[in-house]
Parts: C-alpha cells; structure tokens; sequence
C-alpha cells in the first residue's frame, strides 16, 4: 500500500537509526549446531528452563498457553489504563483481520490467583517479501482488507531480502507487580524458542514502539535482537493520534544464543 496523499505530506523527519553492532557467531546457522533429533531435545530443555524461570518469579505463578485470541484481546480491554492504548488498538492478533491457526499461533497467559499478570503472542508468518508485508501491513491484514491506518513508510533497509518463515511477536504486557523481574526477556526469548522448535523459523521479529526499541538495545533489558531501524509512522483515523515504530528481527542462527544468554540471567 502507498502512502496516503495526507500521510504523504505530513513532513515527518525520521530519526536516527538504532543499531548494535552484529557480533559474529562462530556457530553459523542450525545444521551447525546439531542434528534435528539433538537440536529438539536441546530446545525442549531450554524451554523447560525458561518455564521454571517465569513461573518462580513468585509464588502461585502459572504460565498457560492460549489459542483464543478473542480472549487475549478481551482481557486486554478490560485493563482500562493499565494498558497502554495502542496495545489494544493494534490488529497485530486480531482473528478477524489474521489466519492464526492454533498450531501456527498462541498467546501466552501468565497467572497468579486465576488473573491476568502478564501476557504475549506469537504467529508464523509466510512470506515472499517480509519488507513489502511490514511496509503494507500485511503481517496484520493476511485476510485482506484495508488497514485503518495512514501508513508512511521511512527509508530503511534492515528486511531487505528477507523471505521465507517467520515468527512476529507482540502484545507483550506485564502488571506492574511483575515488572523488572527479568519477565520481559524470558517471555520475549520464550516465545522464540517454541517457534524455532515446532516451525524451524528462519528468523523473529516484531514491531516496537520506537522509544522502547532503542531502551531494549541501548540495554538489552529485553534481549532484543541486535539491530532495529525505524520503520513505519501510523496515524489512526479513528483517534487521529499517531505512533512511530522500529521493526526489529532476530536471525535463525542468532536465536539459540540468545535463549542461553537469557537462561543465564
């Protein structure tokens, strides 16, 4: 989709781009690694690890996996001003605008005492031209319809090139009693390693508000991926407000070394 005629003239200045420096893995890509049978067990463990991680946090925390993202979406809703407004606004997971079969997508549930403390989603994402799905919204509309946004696209090259299956993260959201415990990187990582071992993504990304973008590399509080750009400004129509986003990915042969860096923190 090409800029709307107002989006077009609004003289919005990108900012600078946020990028770590890439650190070279001496592991290469996955079949470096391990064999598949061996690589399955080791991203079980991991997974098992990252669990028991979350869960000990504090007494009577449950981790659920979901399917029924009407539920999510509710249950975001129902925060009022504990959720942040564009949270709720974006149709990231929304079942009418997205294809989340249960076994390509899941959000999950963090508990204690039966509600809600937490929450995040995940879906796979096929893609030709993972650059031209961002820059159109595709990643939100798979169904087809036409974004309720006014979309204007910065120049950026970060997807450059990049196709094939993804994972697209979102919807990450922690009561405040559960913040700065280390939830937001073991969920983020979490998430990640349960795609990479039911899809064998090619890589992860997500979508960030751009301010949060450059606090998670600037300190890897959330162990983001290790380069981001800013990539989109939406205008809602509805609100008439408007939000800057970075996309931020994170690469197959990267993804192992980052869930070993957050099971040791």
């Amino acid at each position: 989709m090409e800029p709307t005629a107002a989006s077009r003239s609004a003289r919005i200045k990108p900012y600078p781009i946020v990028r770590l420096q890439p650190q070279p893995t001496a592991r290469g890509t996955l079949r470096d690694i391990a064999p598949a049978a061996d690589l399955d067990r080791k991203i079980t463990g991991y997974i098992a690890r990252l669990t028991a991680k979350i869960e000990g946090v504090a007494q009577g925390l449950v981790l659920r996996r979901r399917s029924d993202f009407d539920e999510m979406n509710a249950a975001l809703v129902a925060l009022g001003d504990r959720s942040p407004p564009w949270t709720t606004r974006l149709p990231s997971f929304d079942p009418g605008t997205n294809r989340m079969p249960p076994d390509e997508a899941f959000w999950l549930r963090l508990e204690h005492a039966g509600q809600m403390v937490g929450c995040i989603a995940v879906k796979l994402v096929r893609t030709a031209n993972l650059k031209r799905d961002v820059d159109t919204l595709r990643i939100w509309y798979d169904k087809g319809g036409a974004p309720e946004f006014d979309i204007q696209v910065f120049d950026y090259e970060l997807l450059d090139g990049l196709a094939g299956v993804w994972s697209l993260g979102g919807k990450l959201w922690l009561d405040p009693s559960m913040r700065r415990t280390g939830l937001s990187t073991w969920l983020t990582v979490l998430i990640r390693a349960q795609m990479l071992l039911e899809h064998r993504i090619d890589g992860h990304f997500c979508l960030l508000k751009d301010s949060i973008a450059a606090h998670g590399l600037d300190t890897r509080t959330y162990l983001y991926p290790r380069s981001a750009q800013p990539a989109l400004m939406l205008r809602s129509r509805r609100y008439g407000d408007t939000l800057q986003m970075s996309v931020n990915i994170i690469r197959q042969s990267e993804i192992i070394e980052e869930i070993e860096e957050a099971i040791d923190t």
